[in-house]
């Protein structure tokens, strides 16, 4: 399956400094880290789970649309499971990039709701 993550911004600087990044955090080994903590039994457990990008995509490329705007292009493998999770990594890490930068987010064609990017 491919799925389109598009990424809008006020200037061309930020567009291409974003896209430098992007590339950087969407290559194969690239790994993300989540951490679960339960209270099996009353006692604090943690597990940290560790993913990688090439676990769930076949290939991810970056491309430029134009001067304010580019596409990372995800084909998922076909036991790509939980490849939201790892799209949505992406898009935490480029707005934590960001801060103070306004940054649209589209995926497939529909704008990603604010509420939806943040944890």
């Amino acid at each position: 399956m491919k799925i389109t993550l598009k990424a809008v911004f006020e200037s061309a600087d930020h567009a291409f400094v974003y896209k430098m990044y992007a590339e950087l955090i969407t290559k194969p080994e690239e790994e993300y880290t989540d951490v679960s903590i339960s209270f099996p039994g009353g006692l604090r457990s943690v597990k940290f789970h560790h993913y990688r990008m090439k676990d769930y995509f076949t290939e991810i490329k970056v491309e430029m649309i134009d001067s304010l705007s580019f596409n990372i292009i995800f084909h998922s493998t076909k036991n790509g499971g939980y490849w939201k999770d790892m799209v949505l990594h992406v898009i935490r890490d480029l707005e934590k990039l960001s801060k103070n930068n306004s940054i649209k987010f589209f995926m497939n064609g529909h704008e990603i709701p604010s509420n939806c990017k943040s944890s």
